[in-house]
Formats: structure tokens, sequence, C-alpha cells
């Protein structure tokens, strides 16, 4: 069995595992007035579907830098940032369809109901 290594200069950071948007949709889920159920339910999913994002994309980065195809740069701030912000909207997609009311709150909360009615 032969077990690959990463290459020493790179090294995985915790910011990029996705904790900051897990603790913003924290916050965004638990300060509704919604059942507990589907509170927990809009969590997990969401952030599930976030810390899969930032996994697959931490084991991108380093695949590709590992391989030498690309620069680092382009890697992590244009492919990776690309994945996490299309793994970002599929998970507040989630959140909003399971939990109407957090898009309501957002839209008072930002002053843009009174910039677009509904």
């Amino acid at each position: 069995m032969r077990v690959l290594a990463p290459p020493p200069d790179v090294a995985v950071i915790y910011g990029c595992a996705g904790i900051r948007e897990i603790l913003f949709l924290f916050f965004a889920v638990a300060f509704t007035r919604a059942e507990r159920q589907k509170k927990k339910k809009a969590f997990w999913l969401a952030g599930s579907i976030i810390y899969a994002a930032n996994i697959l994309r931490n084991n991108l980065v380093i695949a590709l830098y590992w391989g030498r195809l690309t620069s680092f740069q382009i890697i992590h701030s244009l492919i990776g940032n690309i994945l996490v912000f299309l793994a970002l909207t599929g998970a507040a997609l989630s959140v909003f369809f399971t939990i109407p009311e957090v898009p309501k709150r957002l839209f008072s909360a930002l002053k843009l109901d009174r910039i677009w009615p509904r």
C-alpha cells in the first residue's frame, strides 16, 4: 500500500474550512421563530453543504498544486472560491426554502424592503 502525502509547503488553514460561514448560518437560523425541527433541518443541510464544499476545495487545491498543474493563486483564489460560492448559494437557498422567515428578516435587517417591496 502506498500512502501519498501532500508536499511540505502545503498546509490546510482552518480559515479555509468554512467555520465563518457555518457560524453565520447558525446565527441566521438560530434567531428565527421557526420550529426547532425546521431549524435543525436547515442547519444540518446547509452546514453539510458548506463543510463538504470546503473540504473538496482544500483537497482540490492540494491535488492540483501537488501535481504542479497550475499556480497556487489560480487554484486557491479562483477555482476554489468559485466552488465555495456555488456551495454557499446552494446552502442559502436550502435555508431560504426550509425556513421562509430567514429571507424576510434578512431583507428587513438590510433595509432592502424599502428599496424592493414584496
